[in-house]
């Protein structure tokens, strides 16, 4: 506990005061330890009413602070920020993102070639020219999102910066990447049984889960909840265009419990699905025996429609597909309209077609094609595919009419075929060459990132054993410090 000698106690001017507990808002932020997950959060906060006061009122000697630093090391960063918030600045806006953290260069995930004394393979990033950037450290991560990466030590995950920093600790058994400036964390599992008295011949057993959302320092914003797991589901849910939702479950109504809570990024409750707000309007769906939807505004105001067409998906970048009203209730599209967000019908196409992305729209019977591309205009840039994906990070996969696999541009024009290569988000292209372990916890698969003009700018040491240095030589465009003819 905090013991300040009375003798110094005294009163602080605001300034001082101010930048005192700004002092221990930095040390909060950089540390933390589950005091929470072993004390209860109801016996954290008796101890903080306690000694909260004091901290913030008191005037503290040198060697006291080092007390006090080592104290608040002890407690749990989100519960003090919560049950204190009146006394710090909170940076972090209710509904924004995490843009603060992010940089124009992007990061890609890698697997060390050798592993640790612990026997594991660590996880590192390279950014798109190859360079590695973050070296291995972390058993795991996940891709980077809002500025922010979730990384694995010891069996729990917490979120570095791009510049690798470690800015919230790891403190959970799972949890979501960030958007809308939240990320989900699961703090508990269990397996509810089920009533005997619903006369079940066996037992089943209902997964639920205990999540919350954190801020981008870490901070408790939203829940903790007990909400059900989707099926197969691993990670408690997500937010989606600043709204998030779970399932809760109620302990007293037991498995059956199914009550719904959709809520936006400062956690209060809002109308509507999960699905969100797009360019200022949500699709909501008056009658669940129709397949009609309409769009609305924040205030729950209906866009009006051209007369006659019905939309079919959300707006993505000012425009939404609309189709014949006849055509919605028979789920048979043959003609697809834009609409913008006044209302008015900008163009229609023959078909049906996907949402907007990147300023391009796929069109053609989904599963059975042909399938062609167009721009925000309406005009078509070209036709025939036998498949087609939409744009990402300036290009996209596609089938031609002579079953050939290549990349295309904005102007759906070929740049390169395609090899068995999986995009990445950041402009580079993951391939997988072999595994090297026949069972897990071996040595990662030998891979490499290829950039959009064909060229690997990182290769996996065991490249060389299977494709040979003269195809390394001829592939490889990566830093030269870091070539796989290099040796380890």
């Amino acid at each position: 506990m905090l013991r300040i000698r009375a003798s110094e106690k005294q009163s602080l001017e605001e300034a001082e005061r101010e930048a005192f507990v700004q002092q221990i808002y930095a040390i909060l932020r950089d540390t933390w330890v589950s005091e929470v997950a072993t004390r209860g959060e109801d016996n954290v906060k008796g101890l903080l009413r306690s000694w909260m006061p004091i901290l913030i009122n008191a005037r503290i000697s040198t060697s006291d602070y080092e007390t006090v630093r080592n104290a608040v090391t002890e407690l749990q960063y989100r519960v003090v920020k919560q049950w204190y918030l009146g006394k710090f600045k909170d940076t972090t806006s209710a509904a924004g993102g995490c843009e603060a953290q992010q940089t124009a260069t992007k990061r890609f995930a890698i697997q060390a070639d050798e592993p640790d004394a612990r026997g594991k393979y660590l996880t590192g990033f390279i950014d798109e020219t190859g360079r590695i950037v973050i070296a291995p450290a972390f058993d795991a991560a996940k891709p980077f999102s809002e500025g922010l990466a979730a990384v694995k030590i010891d069996h729990k995950w917490g979120f570095i910066d791009e510049a690798g920093k470690l800015l919230i600790a790891p403190a959970w058994e799972e949890v979501g990447s960030f958007t809308s400036g939240r990320a989900s964390v699961l703090l508990e599992r269990r397996a509810i049984a089920s009533d005997p008295r619903e006369g079940l011949e066996t037992t089943e057993y209902t997964p639920v889960v205990r999540c919350a959302f954190v801020d981008c320092a870490g901070a408790m914003r939203i829940g903790p909840a007990w909400t059900k797991l989707p099926v197969g589901g691993i990670e408690c849910p997500s937010f989606r265009d600043g709204r998030a939702g779970w399932v809760a479950y109620d302990e007293k109504l037991g498995p059956g419990s199914s009550q719904s809570h959709v809520f936006d990024a400062s956690g209060a409750p809002v109308s509507g699905g999960v699905a969100g707000y797009r360019d200022g309007f949500a699709l909501v769906q008056p009658d669940p025996k129709l397949p009609r939807m309409k769009p609305v505004d924040a205030t729950g105001k209906a866009l009006a429609l051209p007369t006659g067409w019905l939309p079919i998906a959300p707006f993505s970048e000012g425009l939404a597909c609309v189709a014949k009203t006849a055509e919605v209730d028979a789920a048979r599209i043959s003609q697809t309209g834009f609409i913008d967000t006044t209302g008015k019908l900008v163009f229609a196409v023959t078909g049906q077609a996907e949402d907007f992305q990147e300023g391009r729209a796929v069109v053609g019977e989904p599963g059975k094609g042909p399938f062609s591309y167009i721009d925000a205009s309406g005009k078509v840039l070209t036709r025939g595919l036998r498949e087609a994906e939409s744009f990402s990070d300036g290009c996209a996969f596609a089938i031609l009419a002579n079953g050939e696999t290549v990349i295309l541009d904005k102007q759906a024009q070929v740049i390169r075929k395609r090899e068995k290569e999986t995009r990445v988000p950041g402009g580079l292209f993951h391939v997988y060459f072999y595994t090297r372990a026949i069972s897990g916890g071996g040595p990662p698969p030998v891979m490499g990132y290829k950039n959009l003009a064909g060229k690997y700018v990182y290769l996996s040491q065991g490249i060389v054993e299977q494709k040979g240095e003269a195809w390394v030589r001829e592939h490889y465009a990566g830093p030269a410090n870091q070539s796989p003819l290099k040796k380890p």
